[in-house]
């Protein structure tokens, strides 16, 4: 740094040195708030997960799953459907695991059934609005 002879230099280089300092101040501020959002435990168990699912094998295996615990149940829940009886409870509990595990080892079956089950509703759509449309169609040409 250069000698400084003149008052009028010295209070512009503390000026200069006391923006640096603000500027330096925010920036170790926002790394600190970056750092505690990283370390939060929701994100640390998120962190986590996204970096699961990045691997193709163990997204592949959470995706089924995840699917076969869902059909299993609701595989329960349409079989039990509030039932006090124990043994119907028990029965249910034994096939949400069977459920389960046949659709978490078996899951093209079902992404199969899922994905028909889908096109179907939207072909039904799609078939609705059509007429919907011819109808009003008609109804507009009658007038």
């Amino acid at each position: 740094m250069q000698k400084i002879n003149s008052t009028t230099t010295l209070k512009e280089a503390i000026l200069l040195l006391e923006i640096k300092q603000l500027e330096e101040a925010q920036k170790v501020k926002e790394e600190f708030h970056l750092l505690y959002e990283s370390l939060r435990p929701i994100n640390l168990i998120k962190d986590t997960f996204n970096k699961a699912i990045a691997i193709p094998e163990l997204k592949g295996n959470v995706l089924n799953l995840t699917l076969g615990h869902a059909t299993g149940f609701l595989s329960k829940k349409l079989f039990v459907r509030g039932s006090g009886n124990p043994i119907k409870r028990m029965l249910g509990a034994a096939l949400q695991f069977g459920v389960s595990n046949y659709i978490s080892k078996h899951p093209e079956g079902m992404k199969t059934a899922v994905m028909n089950g889908v096109q179907n509703i939207i072909h039904k759509i799609k078939d609705r609005n059509s007429q919907k449309h011819t109808q009003d169609k008609l109804y507009y040409d009658i007038e």
